[in-house]
């Protein structure tokens, strides 16, 4: 008698050692791990050299590549069914699934479509077909589809009380039965009767559930418009799409004033931040560049806006200890307080003082540009012969000081108060003391 030489694998040979002894026995050869691509996926060490399944190098044709040594296949073909894991098999360490098997009934996607039992599910409900004896044995009474030639009918589905179908597949027709306990059954008009706030006659609520079961969701409630709030800062974009419900959707506020969506610091509630060029608190009036103290300079640029005679561009009294031009250097230091009479004559002499005082007046007192260095310098006051009208350096011995602070009187002076008319601003005076203190250099 001439026996085939295949591996013995019958149910009470449980090791490689007992198939190789009744080898021995009946003239069988002894099993390989690497017979059959089954062998390489079942768990046992099917030829008794200590490596089971992929573990055992006569496995390598169906294993493909173990990287660490765990005796897991790590690539390539795992399951010996022909397709990696890269070609689809969702399972590559069972033969029976990849992507050409055909599906049974055993809720496992067999085929790798990533649908489960899709060919025993006919009405597509999502509920295989009670009949279909596979499908009976995997899936429990509840979840089988008691007519899978119609959709509206499966477990969990609203019985409708008056068609004679089993609609919900609990084996009763047209059943009157309160599941809740809320006074109504499904028969007279229970939408959800597992949910005893939902029935015929309860109130709306804003919940996107019919709870009065009428057929419309959250109706009869009061809307408002909702506004995209892209940067969840609790306020919406105004030009944004808007919509209307009975409480904000997720990512809306009934809020639509953010001027800028896209920056949560940036909202009507937000504190503006000064000189940064942005409308923080989304109000245009609020002003980014202050100014305190009205001097026409806000905060971003006036070093002292408390104090109107301090600003940008403003005369350096050089002697007061404070930034008054806001250049950053203080008196001395600063090249304002090295003063010429040219910017004196420009500045106050020719437009306050020369119309009156030109050459030939009767104090012998000419301002215009040719004559007032020469003859106010060291030149003792027509009024007062013992004090120069311009002692440089020297302000309390400059009678024309005296005369534009109104002290000449109290000096020994005579006369009027110079100019006769308007008077000089605080930063003409500061301009005129500053040259006299500097030196009064021409």
């Amino acid at each position: 008698m001439t026996r085939s030489p295949t591996c013995v694998t019958s149910w009470w040979v449980t090791t490689c050692a007992a198939a190789v002894a009744l080898a021995l026995a009946v003239w069988l050869p002894a099993c390989s791990e690497g017979t059959n691509p089954a062998n390489c996926a079942d768990g046992r060490d099917n030829d008794g050299d200590g490596h089971p399944d992929c573990a055992d190098p006569d496995c390598a044709a169906y294993c493909g590549d173990d990287d660490d040594d765990d005796g897991d296949c790590d690539a390539g073909d795992c399951d010996g069914d022909g397709y990696t894991e890269a070609e689809g098999d969702c399972d590559d360490g069972d033969p029976s699934i990849h992507p050409d098997a055909a599906e049974t009934c055993d809720g496992v996607d067999e085929d790798c479509d990533g649908a489960v039992d899709e060919d025993f599910d006919g009405d597509g409900d999502g509920y295989p077909d009670a009949t279909n004896g596979a499908c009976a044995g995997a899936y429990g009474a509840d979840e089988l589809d008691c007519d899978d030639d119609d959709a509206s009918v499966h477990p969990g589905a609203h019985e409708d009380c008056t068609d004679g179908v089993d609609n919900d597949c609990n084996g009763e027709v047209d059943e009157d039965v309160d599941g809740d306990g809320d006074g109504h059954t499904s028969c007279d008009g229970d939408c959800d009767d597992s949910d005893p706030s939902v029935h015929p006659g309860a109130p709306e609520t804003c919940n996107d559930v019919d709870d009065d079961c009428d057929g419309e969701v959250d109706d009869g409630l009061p809307t408002e418009l909702y506004y995209p709030d892209l940067d969840e800062d609790g306020f919406g974009d105004p030009d944004g799409s808007p919509a209307s419900d009975c409480e904000p959707p997720a990512g809306y506020s009934d809020n639509g004033g953010d001027c800028d969506d896209s920056d949560p610091s940036i909202h009507p509630d937000a504190a503006e931040v000064t000189c940064d060029g942005v409308d923080n608190d989304c109000t245009p009036a609020t002003p980014d560049d202050p100014d305190g103290d009205n001097d026409g300079y806000g905060v971003c640029s006036d070093c002292d806006d408390g104090e109107p005679d301090n600003h940008p561009g403003g005369i350096e009294d050089c002697g007061d200890g404070i930034d008054n031009d806001c250049d950053g250097i203080v008196d001395d230091d600063d090249d304002d307080c090295d003063l010429f009479l040219g910017q004196v004559q420009a500045e106050i002499f020719t437009p306050q003082c020369s119309i009156c005082h030109i050459p030939g007046h009767g104090s012998g007192l000419a301002l215009n540009a040719a004559n007032t260095y020469g003859g106010t310098v060291n030149v003792p006051a027509t009024q007062l012969p013992t004090m120069d009208r311009v002692e440089p350096s020297d302000l309390g011995n400059s009678y024309l000081w005296h005369k534009v602070d109104g002290t000449h009187l109290a000096a020994g002076g005579s006369g009027a108060e110079m100019p006769l008319v308007g008077g000089l601003s605080y930063d003409q005076v500061q301009l005129l003391s500053g040259w006299i203190e500097d030196g009064a250099q021409p």
